[in-house]
């Protein structure tokens, strides 16, 4: 990051939505064929867009990879997640 990004005050927000609002992002999203998660992610990459002036912007999501069908993975020892950027 830039050195005024780095001088910026930071905060946390927790935003709680209804019922109501999600199932109309539920409903948008499958009328677009998304998933709520991609539409939150979505929404995640346009506001680091809008913050950072950026235009790529890249962010993880770490996944269990661990898949339930596997025979056996749940006995396995290891580390079994991938992060995707």
């Amino acid at each position: 990051p830039t050195e005024e990004l780095k001088s910026l005050p930071y905060a946390e927000q927790e935003v709680r939505l209804s019922k109501a609002e999600v199932e109309i992002l539920t409903a948008a999203g499958k009328r677009r064929r998304l998933t709520l998660n991609t539409l939150a992610q979505g929404a995640w990459a346009i506001l680091l867009y809008r913050c950072t002036g950026d235009r790529e912007v890249v962010f993880g999501a770490t996944v269990s990879g661990r898949p339930a069908e596997l025979p056996g993975s749940d006995a396995m020892i290891g580390l079994f997640i991938n992060t995707l950027p």
